[in-house]
């Protein structure tokens, strides 16, 4: 999904040649979450699963090992956790499960 910095974006990334891969990128008319830049891209992605990822996500170890093992069994989502110094500021787990969202607040699971 691209927004308000397509252009730049579409600037660094071109069609991912470069990079060995290919990148399309939709607009999302308007900024209203994560779960609605899903339902723009419902058509392009189909049935297919697909990795969710936010562009100030850091991975250490990269994507790839993560994609390797979720596509040994389905699951409808799987999460990709790391310790932090103060999980306050941004959410909470506990036993592999989300207790608390930043933006929600706690969640009655």
């Amino acid at each position: 999904m691209v927004g308000d910095h397509a252009r730049e974006k579409r600037e660094l990334t071109g069609d991912g040649a470069r990079f060995g891969s290919r990148i399309t990128c939709l607009p999302q008319p308007r900024p209203l979450g994560l779960a609605h830049a899903v339902l723009v891209a419902r058509g392009f992605l189909g049935d297919d699963d697909f990795p969710l990822r936010l562009g100030d996500d850091y991975l250490q170890q990269g994507v790839t090992g993560f994609v390797r093992r979720a596509a040994a069994g389905p699951a409808a989502v799987r999460l990709l956790l790391t310790p932090v110094a103060d999980p306050s500021a941004l959410g909470d787990t506990e036993g592999g499960r989300v207790r608390r969202s930043r933006a929600a607040g706690p969640l009655g699971w």
